[in-house]
């Protein structure tokens, strides 16, 4: 009895300490049954985990499992089937872990060899690119019950407010993968972590623990956009290469960033995402839609211009989708040549490319410094057309501007041309009941600024064509030398007067530094002041101007006056020149008188009809300049000085006393 009792209690120990080994398949379900069963059984079919059509199988990621880990027996065979409604695979032989599927119309066993995490770089090892599921240097450690796989990745900052993804990987593909979607890592922490992964092979489960190793040092990041090749260039490429990053508004604290013109199909939608640091592992679209991407609508077909904005704080995104009009060019045509350059012409010229405004919602094209002149405002006119990339002509009539709708004066205009290529015409021509809405413009008159000098409330003025009209609180003068250093204004023209075209003039406003805007006037509202004499020469161009055998010639300036603060204008011989030349700017006038008629060769001539400075002066606190400077002094003996010394100069042949 001793002996039978001691054997049965061994058995009973040893059965009772032994641990149950857990059995456990997947079945890619290749024919979609609506439900999955799984039938085991041993060599000599005298054991099986149920009766037909076995156990269910669940659905987990892109498998069904089934696993059990109460067997009291080897499984040897193994049949998956439609919860037994007549579809089944053959009779298979049973590999622990297995994927079971189809291939060829063949039944399938893949037998497992790895276990990889999958997902964010920034939470794994290695150096691959996010999501590379053939990257070995996070595959998993087997456990010793068979089932549980570990992987522990060390040093990895992870930031508060980013959500890093992964999953779990059969065999370095994805045919066997878990879970469903991706589970996902977040800290309240930006810091150094260590992540142990542990997946539960015969469930499918996966899971991710974390521990703080160390503090984060600085991070900056790079943000791409990236999605369809329609709107990026290039499709869902994330890389450097596809010149689609990001760049900072440091004011909005925004990353935005500007598509290339691009073509989109009408009522379309597009989808894009925003990656991190050129990679898939963390990325951001818009949770809301099906595929997780966010989307970008068009409502009709051409061309257009995305712009999309990230906010780095709330991960969210917002775009501006900017119509650029029909996916075809338009170009503008006509005569006179000196506004298309060339008469008709139909060579598609990007000068004369239509631009689209997309507030008007009509095309544009813009010439500026047209001169209309008599033949141009009165007679023929600006005619006009509009034509395609495809050759086709809008309109049965010309577009006319002139004197009746535009060109309302002599002068120069900057005329912007409207078209719309879905206008329409009505009516007759011969009829005078003709309209149409394909063709309209604008024009506008340019005019002319003048800016009083900052030193003293004078200026130049010359413009060899045009006529302008004089604003109010400025005058314009013709200067002709009388004698000794005098110059008087002998013809003015006032506010609302129009000084004719070529006349070089002197201006005098009400304070320095001050602008006044003259107006380009007609031929015929050009103020006539009778016979004058003008001394003036001017320059559209600007440049250095020698003088004539026999002349001196003299640029606008000023002196200071006793006080210091009043200002003596005139003109003077430039520096360093003798009255030999003058350098002017642009649309300035200068003073060139004969040696032989003036009577001074003091070098500087002054206004003498009561404009400045009338009278001598006793005292100058320094000569001094504004383009032009005074270069000949004199002391009483008349000898000439280098400056002026202490005591009484003649200066710009006026006596100054300088203490």
């Amino acid at each position: 009895m001793k002996r039978i009792f001691t054997l049965t209690l061994l058995a009973l120990l040893a059965i009772g300490g032994a641990k149950a080994t857990t059995y456990y398949a997947y079945f890619t379900n290749p024919d979609s049954w609506s439900s999955v069963s799984c039938y085991v059984w041993n060599s000599d079919a005298t054991s099986n985990n149920a009766s037909w059509p076995g156990q269910s199988c669940t659905k987990v990621g892109n498998v069904y499992v089934w696993s059990s880990s109460s067997l009291s027996f080897t499984p040897v065979y193994i049949i998956f089937n439609s919860g037994g409604n007549g579809s089944q695979t053959s009779d298979l032989t049973f590999i622990n872990g297995a994927a079971y599927g189809k291939s060829n119309n063949n039944w399938t066993t893949t037998s497992p060899s790895s276990w990889t995490i999958v997902g964010t770089n920034t939470i794994l090892n290695g150096s691959s690119d996010s999501w590379t599921v053939t990257e070995t240097a996070n595959d998993m450690t087997k456990g010793t019950d068979g089932y549980t796989y570990t992987l522990t990745v060390t040093d990895k900052t992870l930031e508060k407010g980013i959500t890093y993804e992964y999953k779990a990987a059969m065999n370095h593909a994805w045919d066997v993968s878990f879970p469903a979607g991706n589970n996902s890592i977040t800290v309240d922490e930006t810091a150094v972590y260590t992540i142990v992964y542990t997946l539960n092979a015969a469930t499918g489960a996966v899971s991710a623990e974390l521990t703080k190793t160390g503090e984060a040092a600085g991070i900056s990041h790079t943000y791409t956009v990236a999605g369809a090749e329609e709107i990026c260039g290039t499709s869902w490429s994330v890389s450097a290469d596809a010149g689609n990053d990001m760049v900072k508004n440091e004011e909005t604290q925004l990353y935005e960033w500007t598509s290339a013109t691009v073509t989109l199909a009408a009522s379309t939608t597009y989808g894009l995402k925003v990656a991190l640091d050129h990679s898939w592992g963390v990325s951001y679209g818009d949770t809301s839609t099906e595929d997780g991407n966010y989307h970008v609508t068009t409502d009709k077909a051409g061309r257009y211009t995305l712009y999309v904005s990230f906010d780095t704080t709330t991960h969210a995104i917002s775009h501006t989708l900017t119509y650029l009009g029909a996916d075809v060019d338009y170009y503008i045509s006509g005569e006179p040549t000196s506004f298309f350059g060339a008469y008709w012409d139909s060579s598609k010229s990007d000068d004369y490319k239509f631009q689209y405004d997309s507030e008007k919602g009509l095309y544009y094209w813009t010439h500026t410094g047209l001169v209309a002149d008599t033949s141009l405002v009165d007679n023929t006119g600006i005619r006009l057309k509009a034509y395609d990339s495809n050759g086709n002509w809008y309109g049965s009539q010309n577009y006319i501007i002139n004197k009746d709708n535009g060109l309302y004066a002599h002068g120069d205009y900057t005329v912007t041309i409207y078209f719309d290529p879905n206008g329409t015409e009505t009516g007759s021509q011969e009829e005078g009941t003709f309209q149409q809405t394909i063709y309209s413009h604008s024009s506008e008159q340019i005019n002319i600024v003048a800016t009083m000098s900052k030193n003293y409330a004078y200026a130049t003025l010359y413009y060899g064509d045009y006529n302008l009209e004089v604003p109010t609180g400025v005058t314009a003068n013709a200067a002709h030398y009388t004698s000794g250093d005098k110059i008087d204004f002998t013809a003015t023209w006032k506010e609302g007067e129009v000084i004719p075209k070529g006349t070089p003039v002197v201006l005098h406003g009400e304070e320095a530094e001050k602008e006044y805007t003259f107006n380009v006037e007609p031929d015929d509202d050009v103020t006539s002041k009778g016979s004058y004499e003008n001394d003036l020469l001017g320059t559209d161009e600007g440049g250095t101007f020698e003088a004539a055998d026999g002349y001196y010639m003299y640029g606008l300036n000023y002196i200071y006056a006793e006080d210091g603060e009043t200002k003596i204008a005139g003109f003077y011989w430039q520096k360093g020149t003798g009255g030999s030349k003058v350098t002017m700017k642009a649309h300035k006038a200068y003073l060139t008188l004969t040696k032989d008629a003036i009577t001074s060769t003091r070098g500087a001539i002054f206004f003498g009809n009561g404009e400045s400075g009338e009278g001598e002066t006793t005292g100058v606190s320094q000569v001094t300049g504004h383009g032009s400077q005074v270069t000949n002094i004199f002391d009483l003996q008349g000898r000439k000085l280098s400056k002026v010394q202490r005591g009484v100069n003649i200066v710009g042949g006026k006596k100054v006393l300088v203490r």
